[in-house]
């Protein structure tokens, strides 16, 4: 990496955003790059959100779902947002094989969870990854 690349990716101001599609780049080091830190970093967002909006009981009671594509990392990036949630005493169903994107919010409603998130990039070129919250 040149020095300007390394710059860029570790430059605070130029954090991955969440939109509409949810958490979606390249994967690599930085912080505008999708990585394990940056799927812990948005799944203790999402963690923190539902505590405020729903309390801990009900993250314990009612968990959350999270499944993967696959992808290159996307089993490591859904297991890495299940440790977060599981360290706040949150229950987790993880889809521990790959699954297609419409599963996740069919089991949210199946489980009565709060929400979900799905580990994939969708269209986007190989060496994307994302983070596709329901």
């Amino acid at each position: 990496l040149s020095p300007e690349e390394v710059e860029d990716r570790l430059n605070p101001d130029h954090r991955m955003e969440f939109g509409t599609a949810g958490l979606r780049g390249e994967m690599g080091a930085g912080f505008n790059r999708i990585n394990c830190l940056t799927v812990m970093q948005a799944a203790q967002g999402l963690c923190m959100q539902l505590i405020e909006k729903f309390g801990e009981d009900a993250l314990s009671q009612r968990g959350v779902v999270f499944g993967y594509d696959g992808r290159h990392n996307s089993r490591q990036f859904a297991h890495v947002a299940s440790a977060v949630f599981l360290t706040k005493g949150a229950k987790v169903y993880l889809i521990d094989k790959t699954s297609v994107t419409p599963s996740n919010p069919f089991l949210i409603v199946h489980f009565h969870a709060l929400a979900g998130g799905q580990m994939t990039a969708s269209h986007n070129p190989k060496q994307y990854n994302g983070f596709k919250v329901y």
